[in-house]
C-alpha cells in the first residue's frame, strides 16, 4: 500500500504520475533493479513509488501546504 497523507491526494488529482502509478500491475510494481545511488541494492519499483515519489513530497508537505494556502 502506498504511504497515505497530502502528497498522495496530490497525486491523485493533479499528477501525471498517478496516472501512470495506477495502471502499474502488481508484477510491473514488483520489478527490481540496481539502484547505483545506495550502492547497486536492488530497489523495486513499488519502493522508488513509496520512498521518492510519495516520500520525497512528504518532506515538503510543510512548504506544500503552505504554498496552497492550507
Amino acid at each position: 500500500m502506498l504511504a497515505g497523507g497530502l502528497a498522495e491526494e496530490l497525486l491523485r488529482r493533479n499528477g501525471a504520475a498517478a496516472n501512470v502509478v495506477r495502471g502499474l500491475s502488481d508484477e510491473q510494481l514488483g520489478r527490481s533493479a540496481p539502484m547505483p545511488l545506495i550502492g547497486g541494492a536492488p530497489v523495486s519499483a513499488r519502493r522508488m513509488i513509496e520512498n521518492v515519489l510519495i516520500g520525497h513530497l512528504q518532506e515538503h508537505a510543510g512548504s506544500i501546504r503552505s504554498a496552497l494556502g492550507a
